[in-house]
């Protein structure tokens, strides 16, 4: 996870090249390059979305943007399980849209990759990254040596005798890590950055000036689902800064199931029915098949409401007073309708960003499936 602050343990590369022993202590290190232009892929259990592009000044310049099926059982919970295949069929489509850039970033999620916020004293540099680990090494019972850690900063506490800093902090498995510099290794891509799904949405919103057309609000607390097939990420943001993450293990495909299961149809015309068919706007609407998506919905919203009461009692006086969905299962008809009335929380889809400039060349209907990778594409 990238944000401005201070060196923040390793990065993706550096931690992956420890664990090869390749020592390059004695060589100076580059300065990150703004912008530079890179191949994004989010591998997700269904689909995987790869962009190529590069972020100038304010603005994200897009000059390919692809979709391909993931191959199954390539991917479990975030890591790779076989990368050779998946790797070939991303390898496959690179070359059959003549894309020549080497450097990659992956953005991706996994219950495996733990967040905790703390608080420690104010202090810089190494003596941050020392107070960090000692931190995390107290009520995490886990070996540091296996994990990448990054941290951000939320926010300066002013205490009594002292000001502290609220940091939320990222233990990432180097296993993971490894996973998906070996894939990219294997088809000649060079790896520039492993992001989080979070933090790819948060410099996305950072980086703009309005959403779905309206100018995006610079304060208050703004929650975002990232609606997949087999989990939701959630993000919560005050002011900026990402200040809250959690999986949401749910997905799209327990609704195509439960279709599959109620109306004795295959999964392919249970996915099929569900995006033709069902429309939680109408809300007078209670034929079967709505009253079967309710029902997994109204699971979602209850958890959802679970994590916003949570949030509110960690943060008194922070209410959440936007939603966004993303995600394939964003497009669940009448879907941001349906959670606002029950939520009583403006819900929007994001279907727009102003500072993303997509080549006119090319065709792109579903922004919403592509907002990690277009996000994982800047580089601070």
């Amino acid at each position: 996870m990238e944000e401005k602050v201070e060196k923040k343990g390793l990065t993706f590369k550096e931690a992956v090249t420890e664990e090869k022993k390749i020592k390059k202590a004695s060589k100076p290190k580059r300065s990150v390059q703004k912008s530079i232009k890179l191949v994004s892929i989010d591998i997700g259990s269904k689909f995987t979305k790869i962009v190529v592009g590069e972020k100038r000044k304010d603005i994200l310049y897009i000059n390919k943007v692809m979709r391909i099926k993931t191959a199954e059982n390539s991917l479990t919970d975030g890591t790779l399980v076989n990368g050779v295949l998946l790797g070939k069929n991303i390898r496959a489509v690179l070359n059959n849209q003549g894309i020549k850039v080497k450097d990659v970033a992956f953005t991706n999620n996994s219950t495996s990759i733990i967040n905790r916020e703390v608080t420690v004293p104010k202090v810089y540099g190494d003596e941050l990254d020392t107070l960090v680990r000692y931190e995390i090494q107290q009520f995490l019972p886990i070996n540091l040596n296996d994990y990448i850690l990054q941290y951000s900063e939320i926010e300066e506490v002013q205490e009594t005798e002292a000001v502290r800093n609220r940091l939320i902090v990222v233990a990432y498995p180097k296993r993971i890590a490894r996973s998906y510099f070996d894939m990219a290794a294997n088809i000649g891509l060079k790896p520039n950055a492993l992001d989080l799904h979070n933090n790819s949405i948060k410099k996305l919103y950072d980086n703009c000036n309005a959403v779905n057309g309206s100018l995006k609000s610079v304060q208050g607390t703004t929650l975002f689902i990232d609606m997949g097939a087999e989990s939701f990420d959630v993000s919560i943001m005050l002011n900026g800064k990402l200040e809250f993450m959690r999986i949401m293990k749910t997905g799209g495909n327990i609704i195509d199931n439960k279709i599959a299961d109620k109306f004795e149809i295959n999964l392919e015309e249970a996915e099929n029915k569900k995006k033709s068919e069902v429309d939680l706007g109408s809300f007078d609407l209670n034929n079967e098949l709505n009253e079967v998506v309710k029902e997994t919905v109204n699971e979602w919203i209850e958890e959802l409401r679970r994590i916003i009461q949570f949030y509110a009692n960690k943060n008194i006086g922070n209410k959440v007073s936007k939603v966004y969905l993303y995600g394939g299962t964003s497009n669940l008809n009448g879907l941001e309708q349906y959670m606002e009335k029950k939520l009583g929380i403006a819900v929007s889809k994001i279907s727009s960003i102003d500072n993303i400039d997509i080549d006119k060349k090319i065709k792109v209907d579903n922004i919403e499936d592509y907002l990690n990778a277009f996000g994982a594409l800047i580089r601070l």
